[in-house]
């Protein structure tokens, strides 16, 4: 099976000013184990600082408070979850299933490894559940309420209860195979399954979670989807790669027939009124009709271009079809077997459920990461549901005390409230909103969006839009002037800043004359000037608010992408993207004070005024880093969510909103002061002398006394207590907060019985802080420390390791005895690599070129340049030979499931100068690909349609990294002569 191509690119949209920043959203079911602390105490920075003298390590000088993360909003369902929580984002949505009984459509999604719960009454995101990788094909068990989720690169079925979201058994799969479709069989309590890597159907009993059997389908079969008759008793299977239907007798497994169909069969449905099988033939672009009886075809429905997923809507009596190849639905009348509608659907529009409770159907669009829902009544599409977010640009709004935060993905602005941390209200606005912010003399949000080049105003009282401006292309950095009553709106296709009058809310005059590509903006106030940061000239442009006057251009680092002014100090904060650095500039006579070392990608500078702090958005190192305003100098890093890539400082409440635009969610900063408190661990029940341990976090402790002694800063933390023979700690593990004072902990020892002992699960490979899980027996206990633990009588336990995005597990489930003794099972994460290779053409044979990627330099006088990456966004720069230059010269690439190519052409320089300008940091790259749609729905629909298009030859293209593809992890490196794998 070919492998399935997933580029998912996402771009940061640079922070625009003090006041400007992004939001997130992101699922997670309601009441499940999350952790309750930072994901790791801040460290010093390492980073030198030139031009000044260094800052003060950790904590700084008297004084200066190192921020913590207290909370983290999911934007998806509103979500506040206590310390720093890594929330999944879905992208590439697949299958569909609906539970009538609770109302709630559940989509399995590829890229985020979980379970997306959808209300049908909302159209909400209520919860998600994660699973194994990759999952695919979904049924749902509604006696035991239960989901069977087939897990595809784990190669296993999940069974996962539907209240809490718990996986409490595990299945692998025959031959460590695919499983893209699953099926409900309610006559006989039993799930089949669609295996197509193994050519034959798996049926696990509902009730024990048994392989009960496997059914071989015969050389070449690829079984794809499934269709119950419960008036017979028999399972309807396609098979794409025999072009025929399987049918299976549910109660001796044995196969009574095969009916030759069209081309290449994938989706099937079941008429019960008229005892009828539909299939959608992909290669031959129709729909047949089988009489469920007799066998024979009954009709030969022409649809769109290779339909894929089916449906039957009881209500109407009607088949709705999806086509991958014409991005429609085609409406069929069961009844007379005649196209009666077609409906415009999502980009590779591939999995279909019908909602019963509410007369629609809703169809999965993996392009877009959207569920579209169509009315079975009017045949029209009556809503979009967005199953992930990219949080791009936040403000907070002194006036309402609240946040408002621009969704890229989702074309909205969420308003939350400072107080509970909480949406209280989504705002639709223009395409692709990046850059907000906050206007006090008129009580109104202004939003960028650089997909629609308008300005959208929103009324904060009424949380309502009052106007959309046109601007120029790709509008992305705002700043307002509150003594000229004006907003500046910088952006990604022309070389002017356009000045609006907030009171007629129009554009006024032919804009000021800045760089090329002002994808930063920031309005100094004391000095009447605004600072434009252009990523293509390397310079900050000063110019005269008042005037529209050009002022100097200062030179500062690679990529500059965001400029923060510090109040009071007369000084502007500059992210330079590029450089991985902070340029100080005085504002008085526009030099470059300093240069600050920070994290990879920073994308966003926002200042903290009452701290003197700044603090610097690290997109591409997942983190922030503190800087102290005065020195210059960085004093601390910190871990927060994905790509972080704004941020906004709420002085109501001293917290500082990151907006975390690959996971969709938004870190809650809290400061707390350098000084640190005592956190005292008491003992009870163990004999003198002996030797216990407590870890906090990362730092462990042990003694031989009553006591274990510990000093932290004022936060959140979490502790496991170590393993002691024949003793049970309560509690083993929890949490607790330092606020200002000593704190003091009681750990209680009891005697287990001699049929109990210690079962640990010791962890290896994983970044402090990430949380993992085991589910052993049915029960789960996860842990941000290096183990779990259980007691255990003596017995054989099987064991799942929950899987985790962007690392692999060694071993991810078996069994283990406990006989007579302690147990230590070890548990292996690896971060999966993937090969990264640039292949240029146009260089003269043993010419030298080099490539920096994430600001490691790789030379080569051959035609590639090779990098080893695991997942994540990479900023890259393209240095050629004299005489040469490279396009493009810089850019972003995205690794995602496989290795990659890019493709680098070398044409001859008129300047004889082989060096590259860098050409657009994560901001500017967003805006300028013209956006239509997102970058990462173009990467995949391209690649998906391709093939669809082409009639496709098979089922979705998937692989597994276990399976030796070369598309997946990395194995052994490739030649730098040859192509990429």
């Amino acid at each position: 099976m070919a492998a399935l191509v997933l580029a998912i690119v996402f771009l940061v949209s640079g922070s625009v000013s003090s006041l400007v920043g992004a939001l997130p959203v992101s699922p997670l079911r309601s009441g499940g184990s999350v952790p309750t602390i930072d994901a790791a105490p801040e460290s010093s920075h390492p980073g030198p600082v030139t031009g000044r003298a260094a800052a003060t390590p950790l904590g700084g000088p008297v004084g200066l408070e190192a921020p913590y993360v207290a909370n983290t909003l999911v934007l998806s369902n509103g979500t506040d979850i206590p310390g720093n929580f890594s929330s999944p984002n879905g992208i590439t949505p697949y299958f569909a299933a609906y539970d009538p009984d609770t109302g709630v459509v559940v989509v399995g999604d590829q890229y985020s490894n979980a379970l997306s719960e959808i209300s049908d009454t909302t159209d909400a995101v209520v919860a998600q559940i994660p699973t194994g990788q990759h999952p695919l094909g979904l049924a749902f068990d509604p006696v035991q309420n239960e989901w069977f989720v087939g897990a595809d690169w784990s190669n296993e079925i999940q069974v996962i209860r539907a209240a809490s979201g718990q996986v409490v058994a595990a299945l692998p799969t025959p031959d460590q195979s695919g499983c893209p479709a699953l099926l409900y069989d309610s006559g006989q309590g039993e799930v089949f399954v669609a295996d197509d890597d193994a050519g034959e159907v798996t049926i696990i009993s509902a009730t024990t979670n048994a392989i009960l059997a496997n059914i071989p389908l015969g050389a070449g079969s690829t079984p794809f989807a499934l269709a119950y008759d419960p008036q017979l008793g028999e399972v309807f299977v396609t098979d794409w790669g025999t072009n025929l239907v399987s049918v299976i007798n549910d109660t001796d497994f044995q196969v009574v027939q095969t009916i030759p169909v069209g081309d290449q069969p994938y989706g099937i449905g079941y008429d019960p009124t008229l005892q009828e099988i539909f299939v959608a033939n992909s290669g031959s672009s129709s729909v047949w009709a089988i009489d469920a009886q007799t066998y024979a075809v009954v009709a030969k429905i022409a649809v769109g271009s290779a339909p894929t997923g089916l449906a039957y809507d009881s209500g109407e009596s009607e088949i709705f079809v999806t086509n991958i190849g014409s991005d429609n639905v085609t409406v069929v009348s069961a009844t007379t077997d005649k196209s009666v509608a077609s409906v415009v659907a999502g980009n590779d529009a591939f999995g279909i459920v019908y909602v019963s409770g509410r007369s629609q159907v809703w169809i999965v669009s993996r392009a877009t990461g959207f569920v579209s829902v169509i009315s079975d009544t009017t045949d029209r599409v009556v809503a979009n549901i967005s199953l992930w977010a990219k949080p791009a640009g936040i403000a907070f709004d002194a006036g309402t005390h609240q946040l408002f935060v621009s969704d890229e993905a989702a074309g909205v602005v969420d308003v939350v409230s400072d107080a509970s941390n909480a949406i209280v209200a989504r705002v639709a606005v223009g395409s692709l909103p990046v850059g907000v912010v906050y206007d006090a003399g008129q009580h109104e949000i202004f939003v960028a969006n650089s997909g629609s080049d308008t300005v959208s105003v929103i009324n904060d009282a009424s949380d309502t839009v009052t106007a959309n401006i046109a601007v120029d292309d790709s509008p992305l950095a705002l700043g307002y002037d509150p003594q000229l009553g004006e907003v500046f709106v910088g952006g990604n296709s022309s070389a002017s800043v356009a000045v609006i009058n907030d009171t007629r809310n129009v554009v006024v005059g032919g804009g000021i004359a800045a760089e090329e590509f002002p994808v930063g903006l920031a309005v100094d106030t004391s000095d009447q000037e605004v600072l434009t940061a252009d990523d293509t000239t390397n310079q900050i442009s000063v110019l005269d608010a008042a005037t529209g006057s050009p002022g100097p251009y200062v030179d500062v680092g690679l990529s500059p992408d965001a400029v923060a002014v510090m109040p009071g100090l007369q000084e502007a904060f500059v992210a330079n993207n590029g450089s991985n650095t902070v340029s100080v500039l005085s504002t008085v006579d526009d030099t470059v004070l300093s240069t600050a070392k920070v994290g990879a990608g920073p994308a966003a500078a926002t200042a903290v005024p009452n701290k003197d702090e700044v603090v610097v958005a690290d997109y591409l190192s997942g983190s922030i880093t503190a800087l102290n305003a005065s020195s210059g100098g960085t004093f601390a890093t910190l871990s927060v969510g994905a790509g972080p890539n704004a941020a906004a400082y709420d002085p109501d409440t001293g917290a500082l909103y990151v907006a975390n635009s690959v996971n969709g969610t938004v870190s809650i900063l809290q400061f707390r002061s350098n000084e640190t408190y005592d956190v005292d661990f008491n003992e009870s029940g163990l004999p003198g002398g002996t030797s216990w341990s407590v870890t906090v976090n990362d730092s462990r402790s042990a003694s031989t006394g009553s006591s274990v002694a510990f000093s932290e800063l004022n936060g959140s933390y979490d502790y496991t207590i170590g393993t002691v023979s024949g003793y049970r700690p309560s509690p083993a593990a929890a949490g607790f907060s330092v606020t200002g004072s000593r704190v003091s902990i009681l750990v209680d020892f009891v005697r287990v019985t001699a049929t109990e002992y210690p079962v640990v699960f010791q962890e290896s490979g994983l970044q402090p802080g990430v949380a993992w899980s085991v589910t052993l027996n049915g029960t789960s206990n996860q842990s941000t420390s290096s183990s779990v633990l259980w007691d255990l009588p003596n017995g054989t336990y099987l064991y799942v390791v929950a899987p985790i995005s962007g690392y692999g597990c060694d071993p991810s489930s078996g069994s283990l005895t406990v006989q007579g003794g302690a147990i230590a099972e070890n548990i292996s994460f690896k971060l999966i690599e993937y090969y990264v290779t640039f292949v240029e053409s146009g260089l003269p044979p043993g010419a030298n070129w080099s490539v920096t990627l994430a600001g490691v330099s790789h030379d080569s006088s051959t035609s590639s340049v090779l990098f080893v990456e695991p997942e994540g966004d990479f900023s890259y720069a393209v240095q050629g030979p004299s005489g040469f230059v490279g396009l493009p010269v810089s850019g972003t690439v995205t690794v995602s499931d496989q290795s990659l190519s890019e493709a680098v052409s070398f044409t001859t320089s008129s300047s004889g100068s082989g060096t590259s300008q860098p050409w657009l940091g994560p901001s500017a790259l967003l805006a300028y690909a013209g956006f239509g749609v997102l970058v990462a729905v173009i990467v995949i629909a391209l690649v998906l349609r391709n093939r669809s298009r082409s009639a496709p030859r098979g089922p979705p293209p998937r692989r597994s990294p276990a399976s030796g593809d070369p598309t997946g992890p990395k194995t052994a490196p490739p030649s730098q002569d040859t192509e990429p794998p």
